[in-house]
């Protein structure tokens, strides 16, 4: 993953961050809202906003290296941290990003409806709803860390 990748998920994520009322989100319905916002680019646009991939995991579709690619850049540009309290270990906007660099203003709207529709919802209610989606349910079968097919998971939000 280049430089470029881990910058549009950095944005990805404060987009989705800044559209909360309180400017932070558990680390589970961070990624999930990472998922689902690609997922609608993916069928709006013709491509994620991330440009990664995700992988199955126990908890539903993890951004691919999300501790690298997500949390760290997120702390070394100074933007949010991930706390280590309770169960939800959430991330926590700590600056204001004003203009996107890479995300164009279409897909600052989706992550912001993403978030706006997902922020109410708990940690279980998410990973239950990602447990539905097809394309997780077969790279689970696979094996633990098997990446998803995009083109698969854009079904359930098609549906």
């Amino acid at each position: 993953m280049n430089s470029t990748q881990r910058t549009r998920i950095a944005e990805a994520a404060m987009a989705i961050l800044q559209a909360t009322p309180t400017g932070q989100l558990g680390i589970t319905i961070m990624n999930k809202a990472l998922f689902y916002a690609d997922l609608c680019a993916l069928r709006d646009l013709g491509e994620t906003i991330t440009r990664s991939g995700y992988i199955a995991l126990p908890q539903g579709p993890i951004l691919n290296h999300y501790e690298r690619s997500l949390v760290r850049k997120l702390e070394s540009l100074g933007l949010a941290e991930q706390t280590r309290e309770g169960w939800e270990k959430p991330l926590v906007s700590r600056m204001r990003v004003d203009r996107f660099e890479l995300l164009s203003d279409e897909e600052v709207g989706i992550a912001q409806l993403v978030s706006r529709k997902i922020q109410g919802k708990s940690a279980a209610w998410v990973s239950d709803y990602s447990h539905e989606n097809e394309a997780w349910i077969r790279a689970f079968r696979t094996g633990m860390g098997a990446p998803i097919d995009m083109i698969i998971a854009l079904q359930q939000v098609l549906e």
